[in-house]
């Protein structure tokens, strides 16, 4: 049963356990004598805008919890990957499909560009491509970058001067280990 305040003690007013976002609280305003009364959520809601506008230092400078979480998850601009693992040569040989898994969260990003900064496929011991790194980029080859439940799907092709897809040479339809280095921009 709610008691009347009058000009009891605080403490001597019996507690309430189970608190509802209608509960009302009293609130002195500093420097009057005026008091006036809000609710749960009302003090819930200004908490979290409190929490929300606190800035942390990062490593990548100060931002909010909700900005350094999200430049963890959903990352955009370019993003720098490097892959060793198996792939797939197609029956046609021009096509070298590969799953690079990411420790990132990438749903609901789109990559729009890939710059591919070293490359290299062996097939039985020997290398059907071999490519050095260089920062600018390796020319000769295309590729192509999808986000998936996982990480990226990747489908890359050796193209000729005249932009033709060629073959990467090698036994068709069969695993390669794949070296690859890349700078992918998310949009």
């Amino acid at each position: 049963m709610a008691e009347i305040a009058g000009s009891r003690k605080i403490t001597d007013l019996t507690e309430k356990t189970t608190l509802s976002d209608t509960d009302l609280l009293v609130e002195g305003t500093s420097g009057t004598d005026s008091m006036r009364k809000f609710s749960l959520s009302t003090l819930a809601t200004w908490v979290q805008s409190k929490v929300a506008a606190f800035t942390f230092a990062f490593r990548n400078g100060t931002m909010t919890i909700k900005d350094a979480v999200d430049a963890l998850m959903l990352p955009s601009g370019d993003q720098a990957f490097t892959f060793w693992g198996a792939a797939t040569l197609t029956t046609s040989n021009k096509d070298l499909i590969f799953e690079m898994p990411t420790n990132r969260v990438l749903s609901n990003r789109t990559p729009s560009s890939v710059l591919l900064t070293a490359l290299s496929i062996r097939q039985d011991g020997s290398y059907l491509v071999s490519e050095s790194y260089d920062a600018a980029g390796i020319s000769g080859y295309t590729c192509g970058v999808t986000v998936n439940p996982v990480g990226l799907h990747f489908v890359m092709h050796k193209v000729d001067g005249q932009g033709n897809q060629v073959s990467f040479g090698g036994t068709n339809n069969s695993l390669v280990s794949v070296y690859i280095r890349c700078t992918i921009t998310f949009s």
